[in-house]
């Protein structure tokens, strides 16, 4: 248990610290996209053509940035092809990189000409399209924030399926983080979520809420299969039955509550549909009430020189003004996943091969008596 509180709570340090820039996401409801966040978009194969739902972006610093985007393919099947659309113009397949900076005035979101889009054509050929698209300042490269985009194309065989209104899957163990940026707030409320059985057999279902982590003073409930339970309620207890491949009626959707009553900290909880028949025929997820407003000041107290930033194979990490004796130096990724670690003992600098890490925004950190210096990010190029 304290390991996957400790993933969690870096999960969660992981996400602010990359997402304290100057740009933001927001979809076309205005809920706000995480930075590193990933979305499933399921293909209709007799479609020609399947688009991500639209995404915009805002600038929430005083001045005036200019921005442009960044595509990395991690996975694309071959014959399939695969473009987006964003600050205001179309490009084609194989662009890697908006050609021209794109201004954003300062606390404006970029309007409906602007709008992002990512679009597959599978040609009806089975598999999965990945692609990673970063917004980034031109003039300052630390400046990012990045969206997954999982265009799924092959037939899932999980019993249990969840999707949000948008057809986007959640996938038996995503984690879904909802900033709280207002103590006072009576309530925050999670995406609605629809429950699906994909089998070709009738099923009863159940749901399960498990506490992670919680806020003392803070109330969260939840809602599904038809009832809204009590903040000490922790399963339904009405069997909720689905046919044989049909989903949950838009009614009866899942939403997570939470209510941070002027208290700061963050709520972790992990939520689980599962088959009364066959327990094993289960899907878990977790959604985290991040408190962005409670922010340690004292995570930028320490001293950590990282050079150069952005790097491309190599780095050197100056420990002088740490005083420390050994320890080891850590990095993760977006998601949270240790990528890369190294021991030091007495050096005053350190030089780290990074060559093997995919490209992209990671997390470093120095670990020594049981105790971290500040997180701040490096960005591979």
């Amino acid at each position: 248990m304290k390991k996957t509180l400790l993933f969690y709570a870096l999960f969660l340090q992981a996400t602010f610290l990359l997402g304290q820039g100057s740009l933001q996401l927001f979809s076309d409801e205005g809920v706000e996209f995480a930075n590193g966040q990933q979305h499933h978009v399921f293909v209709d194969f007799a479609e020609w053509e399947t688009v991500s739902p639209e995404l915009f972006v805002k600038n929430i610093s005083a001045n005036d940035i200019s921005v442009k985007i960044r595509v990395e393919q991690i996975s694309l099947p071959e014959n399939t092809s695969t473009y987006f659309c964003g600050l205001g113009s179309c490009f084609a397949p194989g662009t890697m990189e908006t050609p021209e900076p794109f201004l954003i005035p300062a606390g404006e979101q970029i309007g409906n000409a602007g709008v992002f889009t990512s679009h597959y054509q599978p040609g009806e050929v089975l598999g999965n399209a990945i692609m990673r698209y970063t917004y980034f300042d031109v003039d300052n490269l630390n400046d990012t924030i990045s969206v997954t985009y999982t265009f799924v194309g092959s037939p899932s065989s999980a019993p249990i399926q969840l999707f949000d209104h948008h057809n986007i899957e959640v996938v038996n163990g995503d984690f879904i983080e909802l900033p709280v940026t207002d103590l006072s707030a009576f309530e925050i409320v999670s995406p609605e979520l629809f429950v699906k059985n994909n089998t070709d057999q009738v099923m009863s279902l159940r749901c399960r809420k498990e506490v992670i982590e919680e806020v003392s003073g803070s109330v969260n409930y939840f809602c599904a299969l038809g009832v809204c339970l009590p903040p000490t309620g922790d399963e339904t207890t009405k069997e909720y039955v689905l046919g044989a491949g049909e989903m949950a009626i838009p009614g009866e959707p899942f939403t997570s509550h939470y209510t941070p009553n002027e208290q700061n900290g963050n709520t972790i909880i992990r939520y689980k549909y599962f088959n009364i028949a066959n327990e094993n025929d289960s899907l878990s997820f977790t959604v985290a009430f991040s408190d962005i407003t409670g922010i340690d000041d004292d995570l930028n107290s320490s001293v950590l020189m990282v050079y150069p930033n952005p790097a491309n194979d190599f780095i050197k990490v100056n420990l002088q003004e740490l005083n420390l004796n050994d320890g080891r130096i850590e990095i993760y990724n977006a998601l949270g996943t240790l990528s890369f670690e190294q021991n030091f003992r007495g050096e005053s600098e350190v030089t780290l091969d990074l060559s093997q890490l995919p490209r992209g925004v990671y997390l470093y950190r120095v670990e020594s008596q049981g105790g971290y210096t500040a997180t701040s990010k490096l960005i591979l190029k």
